[in-house]
């Protein structure tokens, strides 16, 4: 078992302590075991949410292949590009 060296002090609402002793009851563990186990479970699941995302972004990035797209050769080329994406389409009637 981990040995525990900084306290903290928390307040919950009537209803969520309501709720919390009922879990722990069932449970037989502490209210403070109760919500360490929480709070590492929502690190663990953000955790696995960043690696996702890191996932995904290691997948776009450089996907793209310099040859199928010339107008992002330069710096200049890119802002030119842009311009022309932002533009208001062609009105067919004026």
């Amino acid at each position: 078992m981990e040995q525990y060296s900084v306290r903290t002090q928390i307040s919950l609402s009537p209803n969520l302590k309501k709720i919390v002793a009922r879990k722990t009851a069932i449970n037989k563990e502490s209210m403070s075991e109760y919500i360490r186990k929480a709070i590492e479970a929502r690190i663990k699941n953000e955790e696995s949410d960043d690696e996702e995302r890191m996932k995904a972004v290691k997948a776009f990035v450089g996907s793209g292949k310099a040859k199928n797209y010339p107008e992002w050769s330069s710096k200049k080329k890119i802002i030119q590009w842009q311009r022309e994406m932002r533009e208001d389409p062609p009105r067919l009637y004026q």
